[in-house]
């Protein structure tokens, strides 16, 4: 990720883009596939409209007519009062940016989520998206958890995961998240990698008595 960034500059976020702020943004975005490849799983909605029916929380960053970046939190989790507690984030920086400007804005995203009562905030980040990682570890100052084996799918691949989040108090809360969004996806599967997993545990549990 080309860190050619052109301070100074203001962004302003945009909580309620207009269709043509949508349109722009999602064509711009999608320009160049292989600066996705990493970053968009297969069950990344790949048109504007699949992507905004989901139950998620948007909002893009400006100066001027110059967009900056865009960023989301999908796969909510609801209290008993339809208020979103837990979400996934996701986005993206316009290249120019993706640099300071873009953790300030990442730094306002996190606020403006906060403001609409979701602290709990989680990634998932492809293994060899190392550019990713290294932006959200260091600049977004998100704890790492761990690697969730196969919890999503680039290419038709089954693929590793870093998982983080954004308060280390959240680490086991982000790891049952993760477990949850697993077993939603493959639910066979995971159940058997369950097994296998509590098996293992038990071996070595009979193992040490």
């Amino acid at each position: 990720m080309p860190t050619t960034d052109v301070l100074p500059i203001t962004p302003t976020p945009t909580a309620t883009p207009t269709w043509e702020q949508l349109h722009m943004w999602w064509a711009e975005m999608h320009a160049d596939p292989e600066d996705l490849r990493t970053a968009f799983s297969d069950f990344s909605p790949t048109e504007l409209e699949a992507f905004l029916s989901q139950d998620l929380l948007l909002v893009l960053f400006h100066s001027g007519q110059t967009l900056i970046a865009a960023a989301w939190l999908h796969d909510l989790v609801r209290d008993a009062y339809g208020n979103p507690t837990d979400g996934w984030i996701g986005g993206w920086v316009a290249k120019p940016f993706r640099g300071r400007t873009g953790g300030v804005c990442w730094q306002m995203a996190l606020a403006y989520f906060a403001q609409h009562g979701v602290h709990h905030i989680h990634s998932a980040i492809n293994v060899d998206n190392r550019p990713s990682f290294v932006f959200t570890k260091r600049l977004m100052a998100f704890t790492v958890v761990g690697v969730f084996p196969q919890l999503s799918q680039f290419g038709g691949v089954l693929t590793d995961v870093h998982i983080l989040t954004l308060h280390p108090e959240d680490r086991d809360r982000a790891w049952q998240r993760a477990e949850a969004m697993a077993h939603q996806r493959w639910p066979e599967r995971y159940s058997l990698f369950q097994t296998q997993v509590d098996f293992t545990a038990s071996t070595a549990l009979t193992s040490v008595k």
